[in-house]
C-alpha cells in the first residue's frame, strides 16, 4: 500500500478501533486430489440446483479514491498497454486469478467444477461480481455450450451485495434461498450479425493515400459502452464532421472506421486490415498508402500521450501535428515496436507493420467504475474532455493529411518480427462461429534474426515486403 494509503487508515480520528485486525487468510494451493474430494462430498446436494461459485468477496474499503488525471509528472515516464503508450489498465481481458506453484490453476479448477456440475445436473452456476455499490463487470465467466471443448452452465455475475445477503441467508442462518432465473440467449451460427463502419472525405492530389482514426462501437452488455468505446468513436466521427463543416482542404483521404468485434479479439479491425492491407510480409498495394491509423479508447479523457509503431521520427512527425496541443494538456508521443496484438485496434494496425497510433488518457472513472461494467453509461462521459479530443484527432487527421511525406515506417531490414504463434485455444467442432482472420504470427519453428531498437526510418516503399529464413507463406497474411 502507499503511504498515503496507510495514514488514512491509521489515523481515522480520536477514537481506538472497535475490534482487533483479521488474521491474514492462507492461500492454500489446490491439488488434483483436494478438488476430487471437495466434489465428491457435495455430489449428492448439486442435482437441481442453482450453484453459488466460492464465497462472498469482502470488498475492502477504499480510503484514497483514485484521481481522476494523472499527475503531470507521470506523462513524461513512457509506457504502454498494447502500444498506447500508457499505464497497464486494471481488469485486462482474460480469467481472474492465478497459479499457485504446487497447485491447479483457477482456470483448471474451473474446468473441472464446470464438467463436475453438469454431469450431476445442476441448473445454473452464480458468480459474485466483487465490486461495491452494486457495479457488474463483465467477462465473469468463458466458453459457450454449444462448445463441447469447454462445457459450461448458464451462468449470471450477481451485485457483490446481493450475492452477500443471499450467501449468508444460506450459509449463516442456514436459511433455505430460492430462486428463479429467466435467461434468453440467442445464437447466430453463420456470423452475419456484425460489420465495421466505414466513412471518408476524399483527398485532392494524394488521394490514394489514406490517413485514418477510429474506435470500436460494439461493447458488454452490462450498460450502452459509452466510455469503452462510444467515446472514442463519437471522437473520431466528429472529428470527420469538423474538418467537412469547415471546409479544411486535405491533400490525403481521411477514412474513419468504426470497428465491431473488438472486445471479442479485434476481430472488425484485424479482418480489415487482412482484406485491405496485409502485411509487411505479405503486403497488398493498399499497404503501402496508409499513412497512419489514430485510436482513441481509454474512456472519456481527451489524449495525453500516445505512442506510434515504428522509428523515432514517426514519433517524432505525429507529435510534431499535436503541437498545438500541448497547452491543453498533451505532452508527448514515443515510438513502440511491438507487433503483439491486445487492448485496442491500434494493435491490429501494428500487427501488420503499419503505423497504429495509440493515445493515451487520464483514468477518470474508467478502470475503477465504467470499463466494462454496469456504468459504463452516458451519464459518466465527460463532454468538456470528449471536445478537445475531436478537436485535436481533426487538427491532426488534417496535418498528417497535408504532409509531404507520409509517416516514417521501419525499414524492411529492421523491421521487428509479429509475435510467436498463440498455443491452439482448442475450439473442438463447437458450433460457434469462429473469426476467419486470426492476428499475424510467425510461422511455428521460424526463430527471427535479431532486429536493432529502434529500428531505421524508411519510406513505405522501403519497408516491404519483409522475409524470415526458413518461413514459407505461412502465418503470413
Amino acid at each position: 500500500m502507499t503511504p498515503e494509503q496507510l495514514a488514512a487508515i491509521e489515523n481515522p480520528g480520536t477514537a481506538p478501533p472497535p475490534m482487533p485486525p483479521a488474521a491474514a487468510k492462507e492461500n492454500k494451493p489446490v491439488t488434483q486430489a483436494d478438488l476430487d474430494a471437495y466434489l465428491a462430498s457435495i455430489k449428492d446436494q448439486v442435482r437441481g440446483a442453482i450453484i453459488f461459485y466460492g464465497p462472498h468477496t469482502q470488498v475492502p474499503e477504499n480510503f484514497v479514491p483514485a484521481p481522476l488525471r494523472r499527475p503531470e509528472e507521470t506523462w513524461s515516464q513512457p509506457g504502454g498497454r498494447g502500444g498506447r503508450g500508457g499505464p497497464a489498465a486494471a481488469g485486462a481481458r482474460g480469467g481472474r486469478g492465478g497459479a499457485a506453484a504446487e497447485g491447479l490453476t483457477a482456470a483448471e479448477i474451473l474446468q473441472h467444477v464446470n464438467k463436475f456440475l453438469l454431469d450431476n445436473g445442476a441448473l445454473a452456476k452464480v458468480t459474485d461480481a466483487g465490486e461495491a455499490y452494486g457495479t457488474i463487470r463483465q467477462q465473469s465467466t468463458a466458453g459457450y455450450n454449444e462448445n463441447p471443448g469447454n462445457p459450461n452452465l448458464p451462468t449470471l455475475l450477481m451485485g457483490n451485495e446481493d450475492y452477500g445477503r443471499i450467501y449468508r441467508t444460506s450459509t449463516i442462518d442456514h436459511i433455505p434461498v430460492v430462486l428463479k432465473i429467466n435467461i434468453h440467449n440467442e445464437f447466430y451460427p453463420t456470423g452475419r450479425t456484425v460489420y465495421n463502419v466505414i466513412g471518408e472525405l476524399p483527398g485532392t492530389d494524394k488521394a490514394d493515400e489514406v490517413v485514418m482514426a477510429g474506435g470500436h462501437f460494439d461493447s458488454w452488455n452490462a450498460a450502452t459502452g459509452a466510455t469503452d468505446n462510444a467515446a472514442g468513436g463519437s471522437v473520431a466521427v466528429e472529428a470527420l464532421r469538423l474538418i467537412h463543416t469547415l471546409n479544411l482542404p486535405h491533400r490525403r483521404t481521411i477514412r474513419v472506421a468504426l470497428w465491431s468485434g473488438e472486445e471479442e479479439g479485434l476481430y472488425g479491425s484485424i479482418a480489415y486490415v487482412a482484406q485491405h492491407f496485409g502485411s509487411a510480409e505479405n503486403p497488398k498495394p493498399e499497404w503501402f498508402k496508409l499513412d497512419a491509423y489514430l485510436n482513441l479508447d481509454d474512456g472519456t479523457s481527451k489524449p495525453r500521450a500516445a505512442s506510434v509503431f515504428g522509428p523515432p521520427q514517426a514519433a517524432a512527425m505525429v507529435e510534431t501535428a499535436m503541437d498545438n496541443f500541448k497547452d491543453w494538456g498533451f505532452h508527448s508521443v514515443n515510438p513502440t515496436l511491438g507487433r503483439a496484438t491486445g487492448g485496442t485496434d491500434s494493435t491490429s494496425f501494428n500487427n501488420a507493420g503499419l503505423p497504429g497510433v495509440g493515445f493515451s488518457q487520464d483514468p477518470f472513472d474508467y478502470n475503477t467504475f465504467t470499463h466494462h461494467t454496469s456504468y459504463d453509461t452516458y451519464e459518466r462521459i465527460y463532454e468538456p474532455d470528449m471536445r478537445e479530443a475531436a478537436v485535436e484527432e481533426a487538427l491532426t487527421l488534417y496535418s498528417l493529411a497535408n504532409a509531404d511525406q507520409m509517416v516514417p515506417r521501419c525499414s524492411a531490414a529492421t523491421m521487428p518480427p509479429p509475435p510467436a504463434p498463440r498455443a491452439a485455444a482448442g475450439r473442438v467442432a463447437a458450433n460457434v462461429p469462429v473469426t476467419p482472420v486470426a492476428p499475424l504470427a510467425l510461422p511455428a519453428g521460424v526463430t527471427p534474426p535479431e532486429r536493432p531498437s529502434p529500428c531505421t526510418a524508411a519510406p513505405p516503399a522501403q519497408a516491404a515486403p519483409v522475409s524470415w529464413p526458413g518461413a514459407g507463406s505461412t502465418g503470413q497474411r
